[in-house]
């Protein structure tokens, strides 16, 4: 169901932010039976995010050879109309996280406030709690991605992809630092090997933050890429698929997952 009002008080997994990754995550945990509770501060996907760069292109393996360009708010309908056909899904528009809840040194859910009534804080409790909380999160600042090359959509994406590994610990109602260290450990490479490519391109394509004058280059091993047509299907692949790809084998289940309470 999608919903605005009613917070529960717990929930398994609570996700902070309805972007691509959190939209991804939600729609693959509830398809597999886990409750699951997603915050998103606006009213609607109308937001200034611009378009996502989806799919691949025409040498590369799989079924669709192609690249499809996508506004961002048709995706999020996309995923979260489907998520919403499961009675484990539930998306809570206009409710903003403010901060955590932690009890021993562990989180255990979220602060949060509504931003359509008159701001008083509420708290959501819950087995697990991810933050998808965008670009302008201090999270994903700290973290130095960029944004190039549209793989600051790629990689979560890929990464939520990767909570396969959570599915089984999650439907036994206790997630550990050993099983959040096993999706660490998958994605680790990946976005390493990621951010130092792209953080070159944009060095040589839009400089330093103190630049007076950008140096707007494409780089030169692009440049010899774009001009040896075997090369190209190595930089589609980096772009369209990544370091390491990421399939959904969630187990199969009965009966939707009970809300936990949170470890």
């Amino acid at each position: 169901m999608t919903t605005t009002r009613d917070l529960p008080a717990t929930t398994t997994v609570c996700i902070a932010g309805c972007g691509p990754a959190g939209a991804v995550l939600g729609l693959l945990l509830a398809r597999a039976g886990i409750d699951v509770v997603v915050l998103e501060e606006h009213e609607d996907f109308l937001t200034d995010d611009g378009f996502v760069t989806l799919g691949d292109f025409t040498r590369l393996p799989g079924r669709f050879q192609c690249l499809s360009m996508v506004p961002q708010y048709e995706l999020l309908d996309l995923r979260t109309t489907e998520a919403a056909r499961s009675s484990s899904f539930a998306l809570h528009r206009q409710v903003e996280e403010v901060g955590l809840v932690e009890e021993d040194g562990t989180v255990t859910g979220v602060r949060c406030r509504r931003t359509d009534s008159d701001g008083s804080e509420e708290e959501l409790r819950a087995l697990l709690t991810v933050a998808a909380d965008g670009r302008s999160s201090a999270v994903r600042r700290a973290a130095g991605m960029s944004p190039v090359a549209g793989v600051g959509i790629n990689l979560p994406v890929r990464d939520a992809a990767a909570a396969n590994a959570l599915v089984a610990p999650l439907r036994g109602g206790a997630v550990t630092p050993r099983d959040l260290r096993r999706v660490q450990r998958r994605r680790d490479l990946p976005t390493r090997v990621t951010q130092l490519v792209q953080r070159g391109v944009q060095r040589q394509m839009f400089g330093a933050a103190v630049d007076p004058v950008p140096p707007q280059v494409v780089p030169a091993p692009l440049r010899v890429m774009s001009r040896v047509p075997p090369m190209l299907p190595s930089s589609s692949r980096f772009m369209a698929i990544g370091i390491r790809n990421e399939h959904v084998a969630f187990p199969a289940h009965t009966t939707p997952a009970a809300a936990g309470s949170p470890r």
